[in-house]
């Protein structure tokens, strides 16, 4: 009997540590993550171009001559210790690239993106521009917001939205469209809809020069709003 009492003693305990050591093991999983930081002088540019981005964006007028360029790739997924170098190395693959043209220029272009990685990443793209500037995204599956941007701004979007925040003061012709999903204003115009199943929205400001707002989706909404709204 005391065999027996002592086999069971040493069976729970083994069991427990097993179970202590399959918690500790799981405690010690956790998404990778990867950031880089850049930045660059933007005294004679006029355009900041953010090609082929994917995740989330968010890109903030300043008054810096300077863009700011803040990236972090992570996994969705969790991983423990061995295997979390491993998936850093593919996070380090993904490269953001900015370089300037001859006119001072910015080009943020995202490349060596596998497709069969999408599933299991999260980018996050936060961009500071100077204020004054025209602003181009092409992005493809995601959020993107504006804000702060005293310019044209063209931005379109595959699957995914837009919002933009932008200064009251400033007056805009909006284009705005999403072939799936709704657009919405506060700088005037009346939706029209598409087949009940997409919006297009078209305002033309009454004024000499004012700011050009080219924003189209695929599939999600558009949102253009005033700035403290």
């Amino acid at each position: 009997m005391k065999i027996l009492r002592g086999l069971f003693l040493l069976g729970s305990v083994s069991l427990l540590f097993i179970s202590i050591g399959a918690q500790a093991q799981t405690s010690e999983k956790k998404r990778v993550s990867v950031t880089s930081t850049e930045r660059f002088p933007f005294t004679s540019g006029e355009l900041v171009f953010l090609k082929d981005s994917f995740g989330e964006v968010q890109v903030e007028g300043w008054e810096r001559d300077e863009v700011e360029i803040i990236v972090t790739r992570s996994t969705q997924k969790e991983y423990l210790p061995p295997e979390q170098a491993s998936e850093t190395r593919r996070l380090d693959k993904i490269k953001i690239i900015a370089k300037k043209d001859v006119h001072g220029d910015l080009l943020i272009e995202t490349k060596n993106l596998p497709f069969m990685m999408k599933n299991n990443l999260s980018l996050l793209y936060l961009i500071k521009v100077p204020q004054h500037i025209t602003l181009r995204v092409k992005h493809s599956i995601g959020e993107v917001n504006i804000k702060n941007i005293i310019g044209s701004i063209n931005a379109t979007c595959s699957i995914g939205e837009l919002s933009l925040q932008l200064p009251a003061r400033e007056l805009y012709d909006v284009d705005a469209r999403a072939k799936i999903g709704d657009v919405s204003s506060d700088f005037g115009g009346d939706p029209k809809r598409q087949k009940l199943i997409g919006a297009k929205l078209l305002d033309e400001a009454k004024a000499t020069e004012p700011h050009k707002l080219f924003l189209h989706v695929g599939i999600g909404d558009i949102q253009v709003s005033k700035m403290g709204n």
